[in-house]
């Protein structure tokens, strides 16, 4: 996998990332709570955003940079869905209530964002395995040395020698 590749894969994550923080993240009784009800689902979806931009730009452009910057913003995304994940009664604003359940957007994010940050990484970081690899993959051995010199064929033996002529 290029880094380009996994910039484009990183794009996809970012994208389904804002699909799930945009999604239900609770449910209780019928009721359903998108990530964006909160500050931390729009958080998330800012974040997966502004990671989508960078890898975009690693994309297009080739930059570690971005991608690096990418790792960061991807790391919010996934911090905060984690938590949301972990704690969603509080998410939800009813801590202590049973029956609280986790919605399908907490877990798209969740998974998106893993695949973000991951492929965040690879894209800054396959840039250099693959440079190394092409460079001792294309490392040839030395030529040979060239042959010695051939000796002077030699004057066929029906043919008297010749001599130079006198002055």
């Amino acid at each position: 996998m290029t880094n380009k590749q996994a910039a484009i894969l990183g794009v996809l994550a970012g994208a389904a990332t804002i699909v799930g923080a945009i999604g239900a993240w609770a449910t209780y009784q019928g009721h359903h709570f998108a990530g964006t009800d909160a500050n931390r689902g729009k958080t998330v979806a800012i974040a997966a955003g502004v990671a989508l931009l960078l890898l975009l730009l690693t994309a297009a452009a080739g930059f570690r940079w971005s991608s690096a910057l990418a790792i960061i913003a991807g790391g919010v995304a996934l911090g905060l869905t984690v938590w949301s994940l972990s704690n969603i009664a509080a998410f939800a604003g009813a801590s202590g209530t049973p029956g609280i359940g986790r919605g399908w957007g907490v877990w798209l994010a969740t998974i998106a964002s893993i695949v973000l940050v991951l492929a965040a990484l690879a894209a800054t970081f396959m840039h250099r395995a693959t440079a190394m690899r092409t460079t001792t993959t294309t490392t040839t051995a030395a030529p040979p040395p060239p042959a010695p010199p051939a000796a002077p064929p030699a004057p066929p033996a029906d043919t008297p020698p010749t001599t130079p002529p006198a002055p």
